[in-house]
């Protein structure tokens, strides 16, 4: 509507301009005019089909001209995205997976078909192998018999510019598409697929659903782990198709660990975007951190480095996520690390007062529950307690006079209320024999 009535207003400018002004003004008036016209159109042609496309990922263009990120990735070349495969026949060396060839390297590698896929995808400044991700990676090969794949971007989330490192998402998100993609061609059941992504690592997940998606196949499960919010707040921000929502995955699970309302505080985001969203101690500043406040613009003016004064509740969605996995591999007959949900219609104000862990008189739990982390159920927003300092499970509720211990036989019951609850995520993992 602008454009047409500065359209609309620049010619009324030229017609006005031939009536009332003399013929030599009115002629060198509506030149320039007309060369300003010209060069508008020029503008918004070379706008319109500015993009950039490489072999293999196809091409991408800038987003909508109302986002703060006027960027498009970097070359793949730059970028030097490593998919790194691990199974239980090599638990410490892996085998390098490349989407451009992608199914020459699968079948020399020991990747199983038939077998379930766990990828992690680390977030902004950091490298696969200082994340937390071998410890997941770890456990998982112990847990289970699976593939497990790191995804190594290192190059494209460096920083300081974190604005590069948002737009380089959707390159490194297309890059593990087109592999997925083969991998789905070859025999994967696409329901067989979990994707783990912490900060930025999220939005590389959610960009990876669209070439699935463009073939009709839906990934099984996705887990954000406190997706990154600066410059991926709204559509506005980022167009959907470049970040991660619940139509990316038959199951999209998120935790938000450092929410804020606020553009300049708060890594994580605030708004729910999955089908069930996780709220730990209510979603912002978590026990034992004592964040900076305008942590985001701090980060910035610091030279683009994630401290633990300035992101510790960011890094407690890794810490959290990776304890419900972990504590598996404990001592026989020990319960795992399950951090038992509940949704709350009156918000962050109920969570604190308590009103979101409700009991019966003999210590039964009702209302609506959820698990979040390995083995996440449940639907729509949910909270939860943890402790200050690992290990984060078993905290109490905030209730003060219920005094209960989310584990045992509640945790039981919980566990036979939750297998008739929609949205829940497939098997991903074959049990050891």
């Amino acid at each position: 509507m602008l454009r047409k009535m500065c359209l609309f207003l620049s010619c009324a400018l030229l017609i006005d301009a031939q009536l009332f002004f003399p013929l030599k003004a009115a002629r060198q008036l509506t030149e320039r005019l007309r060369a300003k016209l010209s060069q508008y159109r020029d503008r918004t042609r070379e706008r319109n089909t500015q993009m950039i496309c490489y072999d293999v990922v196809g091409c991408f263009s800038l987003p909508h001209k109302n986002s703060p990120l006027q960027k498009v990735p970097e070359s793949p070349a730059a970028l030097d995205t490593k998919f790194l495969l691990f199974t239980r026949q090599n638990r410490t060396e892996p085998e390098l997976l490349h989407y451009a060839d992608a199914s020459g390297s699968l079948r020399s590698s020991s990747f199983n078909v038939f077998k379930p896929l766990k990828v992690l995808i680390h977030g902004y400044t950091s490298k696969w192998n200082q994340s937390g991700a071998v410890q997941v990676k770890d456990a998982y090969l112990q847990l289970y018999d699976c593939n497990v794949l790191l995804v190594d971007w290192q190059n494209g989330a460096r920083g300081p510019q974190y604005t590069s490192a948002a737009a380089n998402t959707e390159l490194v998100g297309r890059q593990l598409g087109i592999l997925l993609l083969s991998m789905v061609e070859g025999g994967l059941q696409p329901h067989n697929i979990h994707v783990i992504g912490f900060s930025l690592g999220a939005h590389v997940a959610g960009a990876a659903s669209e070439p699935l998606k463009i073939k009709g196949h839906l990934m099984g499960r996705i887990t954000g782990l406190d997706a990154a919010s600066p410059l991926f707040r709204s559509n506005h921000f980022r167009e959907k198709n470049k970040k991660l929502d619940r139509t990316d995955a038959r199951y999209v699970d998120v935790l938000h660990t450092d929410a804020s309302p606020f553009l300049a505080d708060g890594f994580g985001l605030w708004e729910p975007i999955g089908h069930a969203d996780f709220f730990p101690n209510g979603g912002q500043q978590q026990p034992g951190c004592r964040d900076r406040r305008s942590s985001v613009l701090i980060t910035q003016l610091e030279g683009g480095k994630l401290t633990r004064e300035s992101a510790c509740s960011h890094i407690r969605a890794f810490q959290l996520f990776t304890e419900t996995i972990s504590s598996k591999l404990g001592p026989p007959g020990a319960a795992p690390c399950q951090f038992i949900a509940y949704s709350c219609p009156g918000g962050m104000p109920a969570f604190e007062k308590g009103h979101c862990f409700p009991q019966l008189p003999k210590g039964n739990l009702t209302g609506e529950t959820g698990l979040f982390g390995e083995d996440s159920t449940g639907e729509g927003i949910m909270y939860f307690s943890t402790r200050a300092s690992s290990p984060y499970c078993g905290a109490f509720s905030r209730h003060p006079t219920a005094g209960l211990r989310l584990r045992g036989a509640a945790h039981q019951r919980h566990q036979r209320r939750a297998a008739n609850r929609p949205f829940l995520p497939p098997p991903l993992c074959d049990l050891p024999h």
